[in-house]
């Protein structure tokens, strides 16, 4: 309450400072952590940073790397990955003259004995899903607009999948559908040092969410999503009946 309030303005400025979208997490002993995304005037950037909360307050610190844009985290506490935060990394970038965006990806770290580590997806690349799709317009072979869509495509969700580590995410079905079209519920699972091969979990369904600190039960989750005609729907996913997804190259972009 109070005196965790004052503490976050102790270690992390201002108390009401520019501090948005918290999440939390918590663990098997009762611990508690918070995070959430700060800007930063001298950096002129997000930055994601966390602390625990329970069973007594501790000091805030810096979970995402310097000279990023990084924001919305979500946040979970695994069986055998043990505390976890993703988060979405956005960068500026441009198509040709005049033409400038923002290229997403989602990060993820996990806390250890030695404090937060980024996790690294193919060829140690920090970024473990990129979100271009359906986000960034595709310049070639032929240039296709993106259009507008009613889910939430740069929300990451994090789950334990009885003691597994997995991510979730939502993309559109086609690069260039319209904007009453459903989406797709992705997924990756985190094992020892390594992501598993992107997965579609479901689609035909928008604005897919499943519940805080959510813990898959028997290799099933509870999520929740709208369908086109604004109906939401309640489903039993099972992680385990994943259909392969490939990421595409989204090339010109810089």
């Amino acid at each position: 309450g109070t005196a965790a309030a004052d503490g976050l303005g102790r270690a992390h400025g201002a108390l009401f400072g520019d501090h948005r979208r918290p999440a939390l997490a918590s663990g098997p002993a009762g611990e508690v952590w918070a995070f959430w995304d700060s800007y930063l005037p001298t950096e002129r950037a997000y930055a994601v940073f966390g602390r625990p909360v329970l069973p007594a307050p501790g000091p805030a610190g810096r979970i995402s790397a310097p000279g990023r844009n990084s924001l919305k985290p979500a946040a979970v506490w695994a069986a055998r990955a043990g505390l976890a935060v993703a988060w979405l990394d956005t960068e500026e970038v441009t198509g040709g003259a005049g033409v400038l965006d923002h290229w997403d990806t989602i990060r993820v770290a996990t806390r250890g004995a030695g404090g937060w580590q980024s996790t690294a997806a193919e060829g140690g690349q920090p970024a473990v899903v990129p979100l271009a799709l359906g986000l960034l317009a595709r310049m070639e072979p032929e240039f296709e607009a993106v259009w507008g869509y009613a889910g939430r495509r740069r929300h990451p969700i994090l789950l334990d999948g009885d003691g597994s580590l997995w991510l979730l995410w939502e993309r559109r079905i086609r690069s260039g559908g319209q904007s009453g079209e459903p989406g797709r519920l992705c997924a990756r699972r985190f094992e020892g040092d390594r992501w598993s091969e992107p997965a579609v979990l479901h689609e035909g369904l928008v604005e897919y969410a499943v519940p805080e600190n959510s813990r898959a039960t028997g290799g099933k989750v509870a999520v929740l999503g709208r369908d086109i005609r604004h109906r939401f729907l309640t489903l039993s996913v099972d992680l385990a009946s994943g259909k392969p997804l490939a990421f595409e190259p989204w090339p010109v972009w810089r």
